[in-house]
């Protein structure tokens, strides 16, 4: 059996952080809407994620400098603001200890930013479980889990033995119909507003056999049937 992890809001309390950005936006005088517009235009560019605390500040500091108001945010301000709101889903920590212990073969596959997704990794205290060579990142939207998956198991992997944990049912509905034997417990945050519920509804009543979700991990060691 193999496990392979997603980071953001699948072990990463990732929207928390993001809440924590537009409060830290919004003491500079922006409305919230415009916290979330400075995100939007920091994260994504040609398919690629792109968000990073150095990437943010470029934004941010551009709407200051059009509100003529003579500052200019430094990243490391952004990384100290962040820092405080860190957290792990519940559940995460158990079923990671348990899938060690009993040597179940773990990768964690994170979509943004190399860099500063691994700073996120070390702040999460989660790196400890997985062998460095098991971590990969991807920028591409659309296909480098895909990839990521062929690099790992092979160019005729068919997701045989093999549980994926992740956020986004889009996402997961594609890796499903690209390896017709891979399984995926999601973890559906009530806070992102990027899914609702009927969309999780909706993944699980297309692959019955194959997916699940809930809201933390806690039902994790029993979707992989740990003793």
């Amino acid at each position: 059996m193999n496990v392979v992890f997603d980071f953001d809001n699948t072990l990463f309390e990732a929207e928390r952080l993001k809440f924590a950005l537009y409060g830290f936006v919004e003491t500079y005088g922006f409305s919230q809407d415009d916290a979330k517009e400075m995100y939007r235009l920091s994260r994504d560019k040609d398919g690629h994620v792109t968000f990073s605390p150095e990437r943010f500040c470029e934004v941010l500091n551009d709407a200051i400098e059009k509100k003529q108001q003579g500052i200019s945010v430094d990243p490391s301000f952004v990384r100290e603001h962040l820092m405080q709101h860190v957290g792990v889903v519940t559940g995460a920590i158990a079923l990671l200890k348990q899938l060690k212990e009993q040597q179940v073969p773990m990768y964690l596959l994170s979509l943004g930013v190399p860099e500063w997704q691994h700073e996120k990794v070390l702040m999460s205290g989660i790196d400890i479980f997985f062998p460095a060579e098991h971590i990969q990142y991807t920028t591409h939207v659309h296909e480098g889990k895909i990839v990521a998956f062929r690099e790992i198991f092979g160019a005729d992997f068919s997701g045989k033995d093999t549980y994926l944990f992740n956020d986004k049912p889009d996402e997961t509905a594609v890796l499903l119909d690209t390896f017709v034997d891979l399984r995926a417990y999601l973890r559906r945050d009530p806070d992102d507003m990027r899914y609702a519920k009927e969309d999780f509804d909706a993944l699980v009543a297309t692959y019955p056999d194959r997916a699940i979700y809930a809201e933390d991990l806690t039902n994790g060691a029993a979707f992989l049937h740990l003793s």
